[in-house]
């Protein structure tokens, strides 16, 4: 596996025309390499970035300094190691994007985090995917409702926090929705309350 992931940052080292990077379904463990600092500061080329899958933090500051430099990166999937307080960086630097997946959210609804994410959501007019949640709290739903009048696709399918209840909240601001993916997990009472949502 270091092999691997040393073979993969040596790549990203060399690559500052890399339009795409897309880590799923490799379930990568960066616990010693950051590579998100291998990323060349001449690298302003990504139009679309996913790490949903990474175990382990990401370096932060690497992250946001990347997205800045990124005026054409329209897709982002971020892990659960990216917080609120990120998220809302992310979101004010690249407020193109198209497709969102979030990393944890789990955060206290009444903190400066949460109002300065909710912020800079209302100004993302953009996202028309949305997926992610790998970590939610309940209480921390609304903040993405404003996001939810513009999108076509939906995708929860790693959401296992969410229930029946939230998920009938969100599809209610869900005008546009064309496409709904959730996690195998959820109930025949889930899907009745999600068609009695839409209706």
């Amino acid at each position: 596996m270091l092999l691997v992931l040393l073979t993969f940052v040596c790549l990203v080292c060399c690559s500052r025309h890399l339009r795409e990077l897309d880590l799923q379904e490799n379930e990568v463990d960066d616990r010693k390499v950051h590579w998100l600092s291998c990323f060349p500061e001449t690298c302003t080329s990504l139009v679309s970035l996913n790490f949903a899958c990474l175990r382990g933090e990401v370096n932060l500051a690497s992250l946001e300094r990347l997205v800045a430099r990124s005026p054409n990166l329209r897709s982002l999937k971020l892990n659960r190691a990216v917080p609120f307080e990120t998220l809302h960086k992310i979101l004010t630097k690249a407020p193109q994007l198209v497709d969102l997946g979030t990393g944890s959210f789990v955060h206290d609804p009444n903190s400066e985090a949460y109002n300065m994410l909710k912020s800079a959501i209302s100004k993302c007019r953009s996202v028309r995917s949305l997926s992610g949640f790998l970590e939610v709290a309940s209480r921390c739903l609304p903040v993405v409702y404003p996001l939810c009048s513009n999108l076509t696709t939906l995708n929860l399918s790693y959401a296992t926090g969410i229930n029946g209840t939230d998920l009938t909240k969100m599809i209610r601001h869900c005008r546009r929705l064309q496409r709904l993916w959730v996690c195998s997990l959820l109930s025949t009472y889930l899907f009745g309350s999600v068609y009695f949502g839409l209706t």
